[in-house]
């Protein structure tokens, strides 16, 4: 599903939900629209996504990178409302 349908590029293209983002959340964060709390979260998501992913940084960046996407997706479920952990 698109993240909130916002180009990625000059070209237009389209950024996606990483697949740490369960696709419930995704449904829900689809709902706010463009919310401003949403950009900040998902500047921290994409980066620690990617570096958690990469087979050239070592294990213990990967490990922080992933606890940091963690930590994001925590932050973007605390932005639906009324939404009960």
């Amino acid at each position: 599903m698109p993240l909130v349908a916002h180009p990625s590029d000059s070209w237009g293209g389209m950024h996606y939900w990483p697949d740490v983002v369960p696709r419930e959340l995704v449904v829900l964060l689809a709902g706010l629209g463009e919310a401003p709390q949403l950009k900040a979260v998902s500047d921290r998501l994409f980066p620690a996504v990617a570096v958690a992913a990469s087979r050239t940084v070592d294990e213990r960046e990967r490990g922080a990178a992933a606890s940091e996407a963690e930590a994001a997706v925590a932050a973007l479920w605390a932005a639906v409302p009324d939404h009960q952990p």
